[in-house]
């Protein structure tokens, strides 16, 4: 009897730990040091049209973004998508003249050979405590950080999961990424969703990929047809 009445308590016990099981997650570490700024407002894009190829304008609504506010930018080839995310980097710039500086990390869609190159060559001579927290990263982002860092047969889409891994060691206060999900497989595209949906600050994402962004970013542009050279309103 008493043995039985022991397997009841073990068998209650277990179902309550099994009750209060918390599936581990990893997205919460890679943004440990990272806040919001400060600032509310990190940007401000005045109503006005902007230049757009050698004969062309975007015509550019008033936009606010906030400290923590995630804005998806998609629209189809050559509707001024590039133009828009240079004018927002222009403005970061430019605040940052007037010693309103905002840590920013951008990713651009493309990375030359030279700079590549020069890029892995900085990070490996990263002291070991920094690079040991980058390879934790990147391993987090679907990717074998060993391989990466070899630099053997590295794709464009792991070299700006490195990028964005390395820009995490600095606690950026926004993020400026264009097409983040090219050349990255179903997993890699996952990873990376949960990480930049998890992101504490302002972020701003270039891409096509309807899904990845209605799961990272609240906040949202539609660029209108080339021939209209304008930008839809902001879904709320």
């Amino acid at each position: 009897k008493l043995a039985s009445r022991m397997d009841s308590r073990i068998q209650r016990t277990q179902a309550a730990v099994d009750a209060h099981h918390v599936e581990k997650r990893y997205e919460s570490t890679l943004w440990m040091e990272a806040q919001p700024s400060p600032r509310k407002t990190l940007i401000h894009v005045s109503s006005d049209r902007i230049p757009c190829g050698p004969r062309q304008s975007l015509r550019v609504p008033e936009i606010y973004l906030g400290n923590t506010d995630h804005l998806g930018i998609s629209g189809p080839n050559g509707a001024g998508k590039t133009t828009l995310v240079k004018h927002i980097l222009e403005i970061l710039e430019g605040r940052k003249a007037t010693g309103l500086d905002i840590r920013t990390l951008y990713i651009p869609q493309e990375v030359d050979d030279s700079s590549s190159i020069e890029f892995l060559s900085e990070i490996k001579d990263l002291p070991q405590a920094e690079r040991g927290a980058l390879l934790s990263i990147v391993a987090q982002l679907n990717s074998d950080p060993e391989r990466i860092l070899s630099g053997e047969n590295i794709s464009p889409g792991e070299l700006r999961k490195l990028m964005l891994a390395r820009g995490i060691l600095d606690a950026p206060e926004i993020i400026v990424m264009d097409e983040p999900t090219n050349h990255l497989d179903l997993h890699s595209v996952e990873a990376l969703e949960r990480a930049l949906s998890a992101f504490p600050g302002a972020l701003v994402l270039v891409s096509h990929d309807e899904q990845f962004l209605s799961a990272s970013c609240p906040l949202r542009l539609d660029l209108a047809p080339e021939e209209e050279h304008t930008i839809g309103q902001p879904l709320l």
